[in-house]
């Protein structure tokens, strides 16, 4: 078998293994891991081969016993053409079932009964000439193969596949006889947008109801349906229709320059062949500039598509990747009595009916769109607010179905504008939604890392509205979230959908009562309640009712109830479109849904914590838990118990129900007890050794150790399925495949490290994820098996795992504690067990940053009296960029040389007498090069502000865009930037200020002055103590990272690897660059 995928590899020949491979792993499905599994697993982790077996479905089966024992292998060139893969249900007249594999265009079965399996050879025809391959072929499936890692020998049943070539075997292959018709589309990333720009200008100018206010429902259905129908017949005049070539899925690094550039390469290599010296000159030419564009182009690619994950919540990067998997599509599925669809139309009514379920007590309901004067509409719908909010919008997000995706808009801001402020407050006025606007497009995503996904509740519903009712509905909920009522919910412990609290800061506060309770003695009792379809069930009325509950503005409340009981849903195909009328629920994926919910849940968590003040009581999302604790296990049962009833009572008020998957679990780590029956509508719920809370796997010891062979597991599934998905597009590289661990494995196993950080000192904790990193080491490096791991570590610059946890857990502590969320340690030690509060304390303590004051994020002013311009370099040396315009110009720059910073400002007059003014500012060890362009811009408004001269206009040159780009940010920012902004603000009440962006080190006489006074100030004492303004986050998080660091050489000095020690002295990150 390693011959054979060598030779495949070597060839690059696609290629198939059908196997009974006796080898146990949850990786293809297995319930256990035995060894082999375990080392099968670790040798496709180093070639190219994937699993592509799905769900959990047995494979053998006897009287006593079933299990997943025959795995599919697939190499990356056939991944995109495997479209399905199941087990088969009719008779294999063996113990061992068949298991079906559709291909794209085709269907091949393979028949894992291997008693039964035929091979008749290559012995003729188009592949005699692979004599190598046909002996290896003869080698695996007509003789008994021990595998050097196999215990027992397994059948080998094998198929490769060859472009152009035609293979004799016993695969049944059934061709489709259909022509395929390719749709006409619009490739948005090749959009002229100076052409969208003027078409667009041109059909608004000419517009008589440009900028007129609304004074009907009927004007603003018109008025949506002008601005959709402007922007789409711009945008079709500026991307025409193009027609596709294939269907087949091309790598997205590939263009038609590299397809001329491999043309002309292999015509001149046909001339080379028959010239002379100068032809092979110019073919060597030529082939090394195509080669050269290539990397270039491939480089590039890989890189924005590490930059589109990287940028996402860890949550979601593995669901981006996931997308790029063509294993994972959505097929047949379960219906939940073992019968499974069978047409795609019967699986979207599968998921319609699950996902937006019908509302039994629906009565007709009568809107209300009378006129309403409230002077608060004109301050909640401004240009500049719409502005920002559809900026912050990516440009390229997945449209609704109206079609318009945010680029369009942005682009055509100047021309939108006019139209959308009276639009959106005719909305508001007349408390009605547009018609396109109602109607969403609904995709199913798959959820990560789930073992099948067969079933109908593995696959997530995402409406994708209209961008500009995702507009709206940012105004009404910026509107809406007023500080009082984030404060009011925040009082009831609603973790969910909060700025500034995270999952970890909800799980910190469960862990800590429950580790009190076990040093203590005491028990605790948890009940995990997951309200049933929470966004997709809740009444209309339900959401309404909560709205007034909080006092919100009546105008918004109208506004919410339109738009919820009059929405529409629609699954799109190429052939047809299936459409329902949504009766309940708040869409998932729309802004105003979380906030909605949370007023709903809101009321429950109130009422628990009235009535049950001894009880801890906390909500997120639609997951509500309550926790009591006491010396008598009786008194706290018959808490929990009432608790339970109060939720089960509200439930059935509003029309909702307690999910079936409800947790009960007794912490304790007594062994005699007679744990309280606790019921649910006189159901009895059955105690639990661990649940799973927020993504943390609780066991009712606390001794974190299911959670890490889960972690492991799921770790292991997730580098196959990553593997599996990138390597079709980008190969396998060791780059890539490091890269792979590091942004995605990694950070989704190290979640809610801060609770098990006292797991590190279990040792056979941390040997179930050391195997998942070495596993991803061994991908990236294909060394041998027996390489030590510290060795790895130390090659690839890879902290260890057990000192990995224990970095993030201390990044987590530090932004709990910042944030005033962090409830430290104030029990005692009767147990010897670690808890976690004193565990990250007694490790943070050994690190000086973690005294010292932080900066905070703040919201910054609404308005800005200043103006900004960032001009790009060539304008700036073509000279077409004034620096005399005003009556002062300031440059600031900011520094940092070695261990300590600076800042500096100088000022220029122009038409007054005064001399230039220069100063420079030491600012000590502590602040970032940004912190020092900062108060740079601090300390010259200041000076500006003290001058008595008379001036009216002031330019700034700042060379640094980040700095810019932060003070007119929308979002909050560091308190620092926001003393900036005031500064700039206070100035520009009298004055007119704009802030300019100028390159550095271009000659201009402003900008090296003020370069060489920040130099300066790096190289001059700064007298007073330390850290002279807070530090900022980065900073401490740098100084982590050094103490992980040096933890890592600690370990790498103790360690006995002898050998390895000889060749490799410290870990190295730069080592690991070069190789």
């Amino acid at each position: 078998m390693r011959q054979l995928v060598s030779y495949c590899e070597t060839n690059g020949l696609p290629l198939v293994i059908g196997s009974d491979t006796n080898a146990h792993h949850t990786m293809w499905g297995s319930t256990n891991i035995n060894s082999r599994g375990a080392q099968l697993l670790d040798y496709i982790a180093q070639v190219d081969l994937h699993p592509i077996n799905r769900g959990h479905r047995a494979t053998f089966v006897v009287s006593n016993k079933k299990e997943v024992l025959d795995v599919t292998f697939v190499s990356s060139h056939l991944l995109d053409r495997i479209k399905a893969w199941w087990v088969d249900d009719n008779e294999s007249c063996s113990d061992h079932s068949s298991s079906l594999v559709r291909g794209c265009g085709s269907l091949y079965t393979f028949s894992l009964s291997m008693d039964h399996w035929f091979f008749r050879g290559f012995k003729s025809g188009p592949l005699a000439a692979h004599t190598p391959l046909l002996q290896t072929v003869e080698t695996c499936v007509l003789m008994r193969l021990k595998l050097a890692f196999a215990v027992t020998p397994f059948w080998v049943a094998l198929v490769a596949f060859c472009r152009g070539q035609n293979f004799y075997s016993s695969i049944s292959k059934q061709f489709c006889g259909c022509s395929p018709i390719f749709a006409q589309f619009l490739d948005r990333k090749r959009t002229r947008w100076d052409l969208y720009k003027s078409v667009l200008k041109g059909l608004t100018e000419l517009d008589p109801a440009r900028a007129c206010p609304m004074s009907s429902t009927e004007e603003i259905e018109a008025s949506a349906s002008r601005v959709s129908n402007f922007i789409h017949k711009s945008y079709d005049v500026a991307c025409p229709e193009k027609v596709p070539k294939s269907r087949r899925k091309r790598v997205p690094w590939w263009s038609r320059e590299l397809t001329s550039l491999r043309k002309e390469a292999r015509r001149l290599y046909r001339v080379a062949r028959f010239g002379g010296e100068e032809a092979w000159a110019e073919y060597k030419a030529a082939r090394n500039y195509y080669s050269y564009e290539m990397r270039r182009r491939k480089t590039a690619s890989w890189r924005r598509f590490c930059e589109s994950v990287e940028e996402a919540p860890v949550a979601a990067r593995l669901s981006r990747i996931l997308r790029n998997d063509g294993t994972i599509k959505l097929g047949s599925l379960d219906k939940g009595d073992g019968v499974y669809t069978r047409t795609l139309s019967e699986t979207y009514e599968l998921l319609l009916d699950q996902s937006f379920p019908r509302d039994p007590q629906r009565v007709p309901w009568e809107p209300d769109h009378s006129k309403v004067d409230d002077e608060s509409i004109n301050l909640m719908i401004t240009s500049s607010k719409i502005s920002n909010i559809i900026n912050s919008f990516g440009p390229l997000k997945a449209a609704g179905k109206d079609g318009i995706f945010p680029a369009l808009l942005q682009h055509g801001l100047a021309e939108s504008i006019p139209y959308l402020v009276p639009l959106m407050r005719g909305c508001l006025t007349f408390g009605y939604t547009p018609l396109k606007w109602r109607e969403s497009r609904v995709v199913f995503l798959p959820k990560p890392g789930k073992e099948s996904y067969e079933r109908a509740s593995a696959w997530r519903p995402i409406c994708l509205t209209s961008f500009l009712l995702k507009t709206l509905e940012k105004l009404v909920d910026g509107w809406v979230r007023t500080p009082d009522l984030v404060d009011r919910l925040q009082r009831h412990s609603q973790y969910a959908y909060m700025k500034g609290v995270s999952t970890e800061a909800a799980l910190h506060q469960i862990v800590s009562l429950v580790e009190g309770a076990l040093d203590s003695s005491e028990y605790c009792i948890a009940v995990m309640l997951d309200v049933k379809g929470a966004f997709n069930e809740v009444r209309s009325d339900t959401i309404i009712r909560s709205l007034r509950r909080f006092g919100v503005n009546e105008v918004c409340v109208r506004y919410i109830e339109h738009m919820l009981r009059t929405r529409t849903t629609w699954v799109t195909d190429s052939t047809y479109e299936i459409g329902r009328v949504v009766e309940r629920g708040c869409p998932q994926g729309g802004v105003l849904s979380p906030l909605l919910w949370d007023l709903v849940v809101s009321e429950i968590l109130e009422k628990l914590h009235h009535r049950f003040p001894q009880l801890y009581s906390q909500g997120f999302a639609d997951d509500l838990t309550t926790v009591g604790r006491g010396i008598d296990l009786g008194t706290v049962g018959s808490h929990v118990q009432r608790a339970v009833n109060l939720v089960s009572d509200w439930c059935k008020e509003v029309s909702l129900s307690v999910n079936d998957k409800l947790a009960l679990v007794l912490f304790t780590k007594k062994y005699k007890f007679i744990a309280p029956v606790i019921k649910l509508d006189g159901i009895p719920i059955p105690y639990q050794k661990q649940v799973r809370y927020l993504g943390v796997l609780l066991d009712h010891k606390l001794n974190w150790g299911p959670l890490c062979r889960a972690r492991a597991l799921k770790g292991m599934r997730a580098l196959s399925q990553c593997r599996r998905a990138i390597g079709k597009t980008w190969g396998l590289s060791p780059k890539i495949t490091n890269w792979i661990y590091k942004s995605i494995i990694r950070p989704a196993m190290e979640y809610g490290s801060l609770l098990w950080a006292p797991a590190t000192k279990v040792k056979s904790h941390m040997a179930q994820l050391q195997r998942v990193q070495r596993c991803a080491m061994l991908g990236t490096t294909g060394v041998m098996s027996s390489t030590p791991t510290a060795a790895l570590e130390c090659l690839l610059g890879l902290v260890p795992v057990d000192i990995r946890v224990q970095q993030v857990a201390l990044r987590t502590y530090h932004r709990l504690a910042h944030h005033g969320q962090w409830k430290k340690w104030a029990g005692g030690d009767r147990t010897r067990a670690l808890k976690h509060n004193k565990f990250v304390e007694i490790m943070a303590s050994g690190i000086d940053e973690f005294q010292m004051p932080c900066e905070k994020l703040v919201n910054p002013p609404a308005e800005r009296n200043f103006e900004t311009s960032i001009c790009s370099v060539k304008d700036w040396e073509d000279g077409s960029v004034p620096m005399n315009a005003s009556d002062v110009n300031c440059f600031t720059d900011g520094s940092r040389m070695g261990e300590c910073s600076g800042a500096a400002y100088y000022f220029t007059y122009n038409n007054l007498a005064q001399e230039a003014v220069r100063c420079s500012i030491p600012l000590g060890w502590a602040p970032t090069v940004f912190q020092a362009e900062i108060m740079g811009i601090i300390r010259a408004s200041e000076t500006l502000t003290d001058n008595t001269h008379n001036y009216s206009t002031v330019d700034f040159f700042i060379d640094s865009q980040g700095a810019i780009k932060a003070l007119t940010s929308p979002w909050p920012v560091s308190s620092l930037t926001s003393e900036a902004i005031e500064m700039l603000n206070h100035i520009g009440e009298t004055k007119k200020v704009t802030l300019h962006w100028i390159p550095s080190h271009h000659g201009f006489e402003g900008n090296e002055v003020a370069d060489l006074l920040a130099k300066e100030g790096t190289l001059t004492g700064y007298l007073g103590p330390q850290p002279s303004i807070p530090l900022s986050r980065s900073t401490v998080i740098s100084s982590i990272v050094n103490w992980a660091r040096l933890q890592h050489i600690k370990s790498w000095e103790s360690s006995n690897c002898l050998t390895s020690k000889a060749f490799l002295s410290a870990p190295s990150s730069g080592l690991s660059s070069k190789l």
